[in-house]
């Protein structure tokens, strides 16, 4: 997955975020700030993709260190992923 799409999909989660869910979920630790993505359903939804597409492009984003998945916590960005969110 190129930058582009990786921006796609960083740009639809803001755009859920505030307009639609109207909340930001954010959390510190030492390592860092993170913030909560939405689920990757509502992220398929919004980009009019079925949600098996998104799935891949998370693999190549947690594989490049942009976001951390959790088992039954959810999908969240790491400190770069939260540099490139807010950037």
């Amino acid at each position: 997955m190129g930058p582009d799409e990786q921006n796609d999909i960083i740009d639809a989660a803001i755009r859920i975020l505030l307009e639609e869910d109207r909340c930001i979920n954010v959390g510190f630790s030492p390592d860092g700030v993170s913030i909560r993505f939405p689920t990757t359903r509502k992220l398929a939804e919004f980009l009019g993709i079925p949600h098996y597409y998104v799935l891949p492009r998370f693999g190549e984003m947690e594989r490049d260190g942009l976001i951390r998945r959790e088992e039954r916590v959810g999908i969240s960005t790491t400190p770069a992923g939260t540099q490139r969110l807010l950037s």
